[in-house]
């Protein structure tokens, strides 16, 4: 119990670290320049956004433990790449679909996932190493 915590918790941290630095820095002209699609300041909402990561860390710990049999980095990072793969793909690369974002926005949060995700892979890897 104590290395899931102990994993979600490191997850979550850097997960938020890393919006901070792909979104709030590394992105923000492309977010200047669609502006028209984004809420106003007043109106994003930043701590829904902290519980959706909680629980995203959380959901990635926990398929993780339970569906990782050999616990290691390996596996971990493995799984990261998947997942991240996945969401990139709906997420980033799904939303140019609907939405009139450029490309390069797209593909930089497809990117964005998969490093997020590889991370979190590498961290749960080296923190968790007994199943449930």
């Amino acid at each position: 119990m104590k290395q899931r915590l102990l994993a979600t918790l490191a997850v979550t941290i850097t997960w938020i670290i890393l919006d901070i630095i792909i979104h709030g820095n590394l992105l923000m002209g492309l977010y200047m320049q669609t502006m028209h699609l984004w809420r106003p300041e007043s109106e994003m909402m930043p701590v829904f956004m902290n519980i959706i990561t909680i629980v995203s860390s959380l959901l990635f710990v926990l398929i993780y433990c339970r569906l990782v049999k050999e616990k290691n980095v390996s596996n971990g990072i493995k799984l990261g790449v998947i997942v991240g793969l996945l969401i990139g793909t709906l997420s980033g690369l799904g939303s140019y679909a609907y939405m009139p974002i450029p490309s390069i926005l797209a593909a930089a949060w497809a990117l964005s996932h998969l490093i997020k995700f590889t991370i979190a892979g590498f961290i749960v890897g080296k923190l968790v190493k007994k199943a449930l």
